[in-house]
């Protein structure tokens, strides 16, 4: 009998969880094997697709074996999966139709079978299939889940509907319904600054696309921008871990991690269905902005499926809430995307992607407007290219154990051009900045699933590491030269009895920081992590006390490593001189997390799905590293300040975050709710990069057999007027706003979608905090979206 394989790739193993909000369809039926021990509700996304492949998400989303004769699923179709489901209404969705059920085994696992063959008893361990059946008789291979960062962890996923819901122009309208994570708009639309918990930076979050590391930073004035540009019509799913949990895993962080997902070949394509795709079209009204994506997918053979895609988009200027224009807030992208799927054996996946992105726009490194300021005009081309291959391997001779291997590549280059230079500002125009960054990485580790002393195990060994190599040229306090990162890591994931979890991790992490014209920077640590949670209703109850402690290490950047440099610059008859210092013997920051949160994820009053999260963290720093004013003086229409990256000692963020989805099909709301406070331990002055009090709010109706969506939307943005003598924020204190928002879909068919959203209804004006620009007035936009 020939089996399907379950590992999965690089994804499947860190981000493969569906959507958190799901739209509500009625249960079909319910199978025989309805067991208590499953009992524990999930909001389910998972579109339409091969059986064989959703079978697979369902047992990894619930963490179950489940077993399946390859010729009794090979070549038939599922159902969409949405709604709050049990694990067994949610097999139940996949299979209707399909003549087939599932048994379950007495050792646990569950088996498929035809309809006919189930007798509403366990099955026996020798159970095969039907005789017509023309398999040998042998039971598929188990799919064994496994994942080493968990929701009890904190990990949040964003996917399916809401990405669309969203319509985002930008990366920060992702995050608009994100409790603690902002991405500060930088220029062109498409460089940004994440702030996870109050830390910020490049240095502090770490980027991926498809496992894919993007290194490039861009400092100028204490602030640090990463030119990365994402296609959201491409997007299956971001995860976002909040805190240096992720450090077991990966290169230290002590802000967390955004990990984005594209989509794969086999979202289109089955054995039944050698072609497919998607496509995508929209506009706005504020910049009259457009685009259009498409994707197309193909079953090259039974064991290699192929996907490429080309994304275009133009972006005019817009317009703030007064209805003045924001200079050179306009942008044009293009995008490309490849993916191949290779299943040689039922044992073994791999998976390689390429992508591309190239963009430009006018502007300068810090802010649109910013040109303005500094008296020129600045084009900046960026061009990102990528590749990532990962590899899968399950041992078939020994139970629950697996190998996992990923590497990346990846080139960004930024040139920023001096196009015209007015009022005796300095620079000619032709002068430019380059940078271009290679970074190469990756990671492997061993998973193994087993039970010992009544206890289950999830074990994880491995190592992981990057290496960046910047060139620069041009005329700037930036450098040139090499940054290693790279540690070896050890967790456990171990359930005892119903009611506990506990999650133990140690990374020893090492760096070594070297850059052309001077000294560098090198260390090591060992970073421990533990986290448990106490279900006090029993696991399927959904209800998690969570409290977790990390020590995070971000090493220290080149962006890091400044060299001393003098820049004078003249406007209507005043003058400002910057002196910048060398910055040197940087050292790595280190923080100790603390948090405790209480969680929800499950079914009420019948089937309706509620995750509520409440938590409370505190993240001590030191080492911190900012940019300090040293001095800053005015003689006459002179003006100096004088500054320099340094570690700062000791400081304290803490804070609070509420958030929750709630959906009851035809009813839908959910939001969020984050408060910060941060300072200097030694000084008692507040941190900059702490953000200002912030919240949401969205309520949402489903008509006309749930085919119609409609809905709106609050966000509320608190002020922030004082600033500390580390002072990093270009811009001036924001005051507080809210604005309104609207959205809404009409779903043709499962494949075909219209999708529309109208931002800042009242054309509030208002900026938020630490940004020059004010941020975009009304904007009404449209999406078509169709799969085939």
């Amino acid at each position: 009998m020939t089996v399907f394989s379950a590992t999965g790739s690089t994804k499947a193993a860190f981000m493969g969880m569906a959507s958190l909000l799901a739209v509500t369809v009625p249960t079909m039926y319910t199978p025989a094997f309805a067991s208590q021990e499953q009992a524990t509700a999930q909001a389910l996304d998972i579109p339409a697709g091969p059986l064989d492949k959703t079978l697979f998400a369902i047992a990894r989303r619930y963490e179950i074996d489940l077993l399946a004769p390859r010729d009794l699923v090979k070549g038939k179709q599922a159902h969409k999966v949405e709604r709050a489901l049990t694990f067994a209404d949610a097999v139940a969705q996949a299979l209707e139709g399909s003549g087939l059920d599932v048994s379950r085994r007495p050792g646990g696992q569950y088996l498929v079978v035809r309809r006919e063959n189930v007798s509403g008893k366990p099955a026996n361990e020798n159970d095969a299939p039907p005789p017509d059946s023309d398999s040998d008789g042998d039971f598929a291979e188990e799919i064994i889940v496994l994942g080493i960062i968990s929701e009890t962890e904190g990990a949040i996923r964003i996917g399916g509907e809401e990405i669309q819901r969203n319509l985002a122009t930008t990366i920060d309208e992702l995050f608009r319904n994100t409790a603690a994570v902002e991405a500060i708009q930088g220029p062109g639309r498409q460089f940004f600054d994440f702030n996870l918990r109050g830390t910020e930076g490049a240095n502090s979050v770490v980027i991926s696309i498809d496992g894919a590391e993007k290194n490039l930073v861009t400092t100028k004035h204490g602030t640090t921008f990463n030119p990365v540009f994402i296609v959201p019509e491409f997007l299956k799913q971001v995860t976002l871990i909040r805190g240096p949990v992720s450090n077991t895993f990966g290169t230290g962080s002590i802000g967390g991690r955004v990990q984005f997902e594209t989509i794969d070949p086999n979202d289109f394509v089955d054995g039944g269905n050698d072609f497919g795709g998607m496509f995508a079209a929209g506009a706005e009204s504020n910049g009259n902005g457009y685009y259009g994506s498409f994707a197309g997918a193909a079953s090259v053979n039974d064991t290699i499926s192929i996907l490429g895609g080309v994304s275009y988009r133009e972006y005019d200027s817009y317009e703030d809430g007064g209805g003045e224009e924001v200079l050179n807030s306009g942008n044009e992208t293009l995008a490309v995307l490849g993916k191949v799927q290779w299943q040689p054996s039922t044992n073994v996946d791999v998976e390689a992607t390429y992508q591309r992105a190239e963009f430009n726009y006018i502007g300068s490194n810090i802010f649109a407007q910013s040109n303005i300021r500094q008296d020129a005009d600045f084009e900046n081309d960026v061009v990102d290219n990528s590749l990532s291959l990962a590899v899968d391997y399950k041992v078939e001779s020994i139970k629950g154990l697996i190998f996992h291997a990923d590497t990346f590549y990846t080139d960004t280059k930024h040139v920023e051009t001096l196009l015209e230079n007015r009022r005796g500002a300095g620079g000619d125009p032709g002068e430019f900045d380059a940078r271009d960054i290679k970074s190469i990485g990756g990671k492997a580790y061993a998973g193994y699933r087993f039970n010992a002393a009544g206890m289950s195990h999830d074990l994880y060994v491995g190592a992981s590491g990057v290496k960046d190599d910047l060139e620069f040229v041009g005329d700037s306090s930036d450098v040139s030269g090499t940054r290693a990162s790279y540690g070896f890591f050890v967790q456990d994931r171990v359930k005892i009895g119903d009611y506990i979890t506990l999650i133990p991790g140690l990374r020893y992490e090492l760096f070594d920081l070297k850059r052309d014209n001077g000294p560098g920077s090198e260390g090591d640590f060992f970073l421990p992590k533990i986290t448990a949670a106490v279900s006090p209703l029993g696991r399927d109850s959904g209800l998690e006390l969570v409290g977790s402690f990390s020590k995070g290490l971000t090493a220290p950047r080149l962006s890091n490593l400044t060299v001393d440099l003098t820049t004078e610059r003249t406007r209507r008859g005043s003058t400002t001189v910057n002196v910048i210092l060398a910055s040197d013997n940087i050292q790595a920051e280190l923080s100790n997390s603390y948090e405790l949160a209480l969680r929800y994820r499950g079914a009420l009053f019948g089937g309706d799905f509620l995750r509520a999260s409440v938590g409370v963290f505190r993240n001590d720093f030191s080492n911190r590293i900012e940019n300090v004013i040293l001095d800053s003086r005015t003689e006459g229409n002179v003006t100096t300040i004088t500054q320099q990256l340094q570690n700062i000692g000791e400081a304290r963020i803490e804070g609070i975050e509420v958030d929750f989805r709630y959906d009851a099909g035809t009813y839908f709301a959910g939001g969020q709710f984050s408060a910060s406070d941060g300072e200097r331990k030694d000084t008692d002055v507040p941190l900059n990069s702490v953000r200002p009090v912030r919240g949401s709010l969205f309520l949402g109706v489903r008509l006309l057999d749930q085919k119609l969506e409609l809905g709106t939307e609050m966000e509320s943005f608190g002020s922030q007027t004082e600033f500390g003598e580390n002072q990093n924020v270009v811009g001036d204190s924001s005051e507080g706003a809210t604005i309104f928002n609207l959205f809404g879909a009409y779903r043709f068919s499962s494949r075909t979608a219209l999708t529309t959203r109208i931002n800042n209804v009242t054309d509030r004006l208002y900026r938020r905090f630490d940004q020059i620009d004010n941020s975009i007035g009304l904007n009404a936009r449209l999406a078509l979206n169709i799969v085939f």
